[in-house]
């Protein structure tokens, strides 16, 4: 009779069906009565990544990325947590295969409380998802990888059924020095507006200031990424007020809808280089959602040194940064509902060579197979 046992505690816990031929419900996690919604998701990529360098080696790299997020509901109020994999970076949660099968680590990504204050109001605190427009392609301040620390405000008024503006404003903690009373924050501000004045066409219009305040008496407290004017102890040399305008049209071609962006930088702060501007302009073709739907697109990016903090900007162009100008190509195929393919070629080249890093030609292609949960 003992070696029955384990057999019936099987097939208790998996809930087949019962004396009477009903079917045992599954048994449910308990919550607290005052939960109202609970959202899980995540995301798998898989990707292949070479750096294809003049003049130094070439690179090749297998790399992961896991991200495990959910959302609790509590009346007007929500919490959110992500955990994601990488190596404590502020743009990028990419893990590389290394280290001879080494364990690899989960960081908390994002976790934040916020408050809908009105239909019109809502109130964020905490490692939060960047509260700001950015355009559907990206754009020259921040990496999409960014989550901010911090509060931040976003108000929303619809000016009728197919127009709207927005305000969101952000304060944010760069790096808190116990020493002195230097710390580094960013107050942003942006305000911009959307209409639609058809079924498949909208327009977006968006204009920000990032002040970053006591830039110049520390380095962040992380690792830095290459542009920026710095001095012997990695600290920005001079001061960010970085003016910034996004625009985005999205209508349809045909068959196909079709993303037109742009965004200008400006670094009002003026540094004596005269190195302080930057753009960049894309579109995007198609775009993959269904299965057996594609995309494809082109940017092209010029940034100067200091048009704004090059620790923020997006870490996949050349070696990530500023002081960089040149091509970006991509193609996208949505195999499944839950699986995507892309395939993504950088061409770079240092925007200044007689700046640091000198001349750096870079071809990075990356290959990536994505799962969404």
């Amino acid at each position: 009779m003992k070696r029955w046992i384990p057999l019936f505690a099987i097939l208790f816990c998996l809930g087949i069906e019962s004396a009477h031929g009903e079917e045992v419900p599954p048994r449910l996690p308990a919550f607290a009565p005052w939960i109202d919604a609970l959202k899980i998701s995540g995301d798998l990529r898989l990707r292949h990544e070479s750096f294809l360098k003049n003049p130094d080696p070439d690179r090749h790299r297998e790399r992961f990325r896991l991200r495990l997020g959910s959302e609790i509901g509590i009346g007007d109020f929500s919490i959110g947590l992500r955990l994601a994999s990488g190596t404590g970076e502020t743009t990028s949660t990419n893990q590389s295969f290394d280290g001879l099968f080494s364990q690899k680590a989960l960081w908390i990504d994002r976790v934040y409380l916020r408050w809908q204050a009105a239909p019109w109001l809502s109130v964020t605190g905490g490692k939060i998802p960047n509260p700001f427009f950015t355009t559907t392609l990206g754009d020259g301040v921040w990496d999409s990888n960014i989550n901010p620390e911090g509060f931040a405000e976003q108000i929303t008024w619809a000016t009728s059924e197919r127009s709207a503006v927005f305000l969101r404003l952000g304060q944010f903690v760069l790096d808190e020095d116990s020493k002195d009373n230097n710390d580094q924050w960013l107050l942003a501000q942006q305000i911009g507006g959307t209409i639609q004045p058809g079924d498949q066409t909208a327009f977006t219009l968006a204009v920000g200031y990032l002040d970053f305040l006591n830039v110049t008496e520390g380095d962040f407290g992380a690792a830095v990424q290459e542009g920026n004017t710095r001095d012997a102890a990695g600290n920005l040399v001079y001061p960010f007020r970085v003016l910034h305008v996004l625009a985005e049209a999205a209508t349809q071609v045909g068959a196909l809808p079709m993303v037109i962006a742009a965004d200008y930088i400006k670094n009002m702060a003026d540094p004596e280089t005269g190195k302080s501007t930057g753009f960049d302009v894309g579109l995007r073709l198609g775009k993959a959602k269904n299965p057996n739907s594609g995309e494809v697109a082109y940017i092209y990016k010029h940034l100067e040194d200091d048009a704004t903090v090059a620790d923020l900007a997006n870490s996949d162009f050349g070696d990530g940064g500023t002081n960089r100008k040149g091509h970006i190509l991509s193609g996208t195929w949505q195999v499944t509902a839950w699986g995507q393919a892309k395939a993504t070629v950088y061409l770079t080249k240092v925007e200044d060579e007689t700046r640091p890093p000198g001349r750096d030609d870079i071809r990075r292609i990356q290959l990536d197979w994505i799962m969404k949960f």
